[in-house]
């Protein structure tokens, strides 16, 4: 990109006028058309001063991937706030967004920094930022990083956004003691580690990852817990399978290093989905044959939203290396009392045992998940401050018309709100429960209530014995 800087500045004073960017263009490449608009457009955008030339650190910020420089950070500080030693007052804000930064190094000088968006650039190091002892808040989304939070940690450091990297394993994070939020979504994150020993943490959002258990959280004081989209197939630990089934996935493992791989393979025309013949074809090539029942009870198991067919989220979350499926099932979620709002929607999960006590939990997204018995509910209704509960698009509450919908309804409003219940449901499925379906679900399934025997009695026993002549 300085070559490209040199070659547009015809008359070599360090700076790119318009008509030089026209006439260094045309003469670069006759081909390439570039109307005035969109020349002064760049100029506007790159240009910090006088908006009719730009110098090469201008044009490397706008044109191409680079290092922060000096220039680049005083342009875009903002928020004047006392020095923490009350001696001063400084910049604290630093928002340098989709700048194609390749490194930061130069924001080492900046102590008094407080709050940094360095999101939607190219960084894969970001060490230098141990620097900035006064750090409260750091966005590090949609970049090029690999670990969690690798740099001295400062103490003030509340709010971490790493989402959007390329992040496969989590480091220890231990060190960041006081850190609160902690965004870690769309990564290649496989299983939860490094967080055991942040107890000051408030809030953990691990969305679009390929976690497959919930442990390692042991006695956090979690209050919001969003493990969406993920290959998880049970609340704790895993879906047990029966020996026949295990025996069939054993031999699959022996044929493919990775799961990904087997399912590539069986997908015959490319298009992410198994179909069922695509899958029992794919089974029977293993050696040594399975039995077919096997195999139709596997696929039953595998296609959890029963539209027949597989998807790669369904069948990476229940078809898991064996050697996965031995580990020591973790207490999953059962010891985080603090826990607030918890989100595992996306997840293939049959069953919702597994939560524990959580009397501060108030709000559960379980939709797109594989939940299809309504009698599931009775783990939820010891929860006394559950008020917002989504089971949208599952099979419980998508079966039968739209009377059968309404049944579903009071059904799981009678399990969760009392006299059967310890819940104060408020919403269901993202609608609010009326008064008239609280009343309705005591007729229909209260048999203890006054009204429920008149909802089953024969109005014809009552009928003068003459009507029936």
């Amino acid at each position: 990109m300085k070559k490209a800087f040199r070659t547009l500045d015809l008359n070599e004073d360090g700076k790119i006028s318009f008509k030089e960017m026209r006439a260094g263009l045309a003469l670069m490449d006759a081909a390439v058309t570039v109307s005035d608009e969109e020349l002064r457009k760049i100029f506007y955008n790159a240009s910090n001063q006088d908006k009719k030339s730009i110098d090469l650190e201008e044009f490397l910020s706008s044109c191409g991937p680079h290092s922060l420089y000096v220039n680049e950070i005083e342009r875009n500080l903002s928020k004047v706030a006392a020095t923490a030693d009350g001696k001063g007052f400084a910049f604290v804000d630093l928002s340098a967004k989709s700048h194609r930064l390749t490194d930061v190094v130069a924001i080492k000088d900046y102590v008094h920094l407080r709050f940094v968006d360095f999101s939607h650039n190219m960084l894969k190091d970001v060490t230098c930022l141990g620097c900035l002892p006064h750090l409260v808040k750091v966005d590090l989304s949609y970049n090029q990083l690999t670990s969690v939070l690798s740099f001295r940690p400062p103490l003030a450091l509340r709010e971490a956004n790493c989402s959007h990297n390329c992040i496969g394993g989590m480091n220890d994070v231990s060190g960041h003691r006081f850190l609160e939020v902690l965004d870690l979504s769309s990564n290649s994150i496989s299983s939860i580690d490094g967080i055991s020993q942040n107890f000051a943490l408030k809030k953990l959002v691990l969305d679009d990852n390929e976690i497959m258990q919930l442990a390692n959280l042991h006695d956090l004081r979690l209050q919001h817990l969003s493990v969406a989209n993920n290959r998880l197939s049970a609340v704790i630990g895993f879906e047990g399978f029966q020996e026949d089934e295990l025996e069939v996935f054993r031999n699959l493992e022996a044929c493919y290093d990775e799961m990904k791989l087997a399912f590539d393979a069986m997908d015959a025309n490319q298009d992410g989905i198994l179909e069922r013949k695509e899958f029992l074809r794919g089974l029977k090539l293993i050696e040594p044959a399975p039995d077919e029942r096997v195999l139709h009870k596997i696929l039953d198991r595998l296609d959890k939203n029963r539209d027949g067919t597989i998807d790669k989220v369904e069948f990476l979350s229940l078809a898991r290396r064996h050697s996965q499926a031995m580990l020591s099932v973790d207490n999953g979620i059962e010891k985080l009392d603090h826990l607030v709002e918890l989100n595992l929607s996306g997840n293939v999960i049959t069953r919702l045992h597994g939560f524990g006590h959580h009397p501060s939990l108030r709000r559960i997204d379980l939709s797109s998940t594989a939940v299809e018995s309504i009698e599931e509910l009775k783990h939820l209704a010891h929860l006394p401050l559950l008020e917002d509960l989504n089971l949208s698009n599952t099979i419980v509450a998508q079966q039968g018309d739209v009377s059968r919908s309404s049944c579903f309804r009071l059904k799981a409003i009678h399990i969760l709100n009392p006299p059967v219940g310890k819940c104060k449901l408020k919403l269901l499925n993202e609608q609010f429960v009326s008064a008239e379906e609280v009343v309705s679900s005591l007729n229909f399934y209260d048999e203890h209530h006054p009204q429920y025997q008149d909802t089953r009695r024969d109005d014809a026993q009552d009928l003068p014995p003459a009507l029936y002549q």
